[in-house]
Order: structure tokens, then C-alpha cells, then sequence
């Protein structure tokens, strides 16, 4: 499951700067693909929403 959340990436890369630990190049080739694909299903979300818009806000009654 953590191979899937981008917070694993972020932390791997964060060590391998601080500590000069090996291939930081695949933390972030991972955090760009999981954004890729966030932002590929956000906009087909978007895409696929029917949207329904009014024309005028309904009139509110008096009470009195």
C-alpha cells in the first residue's frame, strides 16, 4: 500500500538528500507520476461532471 502514496517518495528523497543516500532520481520520478496521475483523474472528474447552473437564486417568502 505505501508504494502508492506519495509520502513514502517524499521521505525516501528527503533521507537520500540529507544523507547522501543513492538515486534520489526515482523518488522523484515516482512523486511526478503520482501527480501526474492525480491531476489526469481530477480533470476527468471535471470533465465527466454535468453541471447545472440556474439562472436566478429562487425567491425567499416573506414571513410575517
Amino acid at each position: 500500500m505505501s508504494y502508492y502514496l506519495p509520502a513514502t517518495y517524499a521521505v525516501e528523497g528527503n533521507m537520500n538528500l540529507l544523507f547522501g543516500g543513492p538515486r534520489t532520481g526515482d523518488s522523484s520520478l515516482a512523486l511526478f507520476r503520482i501527480m501526474m496521475t492525480s491531476i489526469a483523474i481530477g480533470g476527468l472528474v471535471v470533465a465527466g461532471r454535468k453541471e447545472t447552473r440556474k439562472e436566478f437564486a429562487p425567491q425567499m417568502e416573506k414571513v410575517s
